[in-house]
């Protein structure tokens, strides 16, 4: 084989060995099809539509992108929830309470977008500060 046909077909593999590698970068390891196929129940998981829609459809628990999305969009619910059993006492503390209760709720909502946001550009990363938790969820 001449040098330059050999030398060709060496930076050819090298383009596919960094695209490959890029496209699990991008997608967090997730089948591209898996990210193509769960982007709206992903999304809708955090409208709760998703999660609903993820237990009835047999498909979509075997989709590893919507199933993290789920885990997230199901911890920023029990967090929404406590946010708002917390509301009910910090509503009887003047201005402090009050102030620190719209920072709560000011601070879910970003996290919600945050959320959104990375199941809209297919990413499986967690959502700041109570996605870890996530991890917990063994279904």
């Amino acid at each position: 084989m001449n040098k330059g046909l050999r030398e060709i077909l060496i930076t050819a593999k090298i383009i596919v060995d960094i695209t490959k590698t890029n496209l699990k970068l991008c997608f967090g390891g997730n089948k591209m099809s898996d990210v193509k196929n769960g982007k709206a129940p992903a999304v809708l998981s955090y409208f709760l539509v998703g999660i609903l829609w993820w237990l009835l459809d047999d498909k979509l628990k075997k989709n590893a992108f919507v199933k993290f999305h789920v885990k997230q969009a199901l911890v920023l619910l029990i967090a929404s929830v406590a946010v708002s059993v917390a509301g009910w006492v910090l509503i009887f503390i003047p201005v402090i309470g009050w102030i620190s209760f719209a920072v709560l709720i000011i601070g879910i909502f970003i996290l919600w977008l945050m959320g959104i946001l990375k199941a809209v550009n297919g990413k499986t990363e967690e959502i700041p500060l109570i996605g870890s938790f996530a991890k917990n969820f063994k279904f």
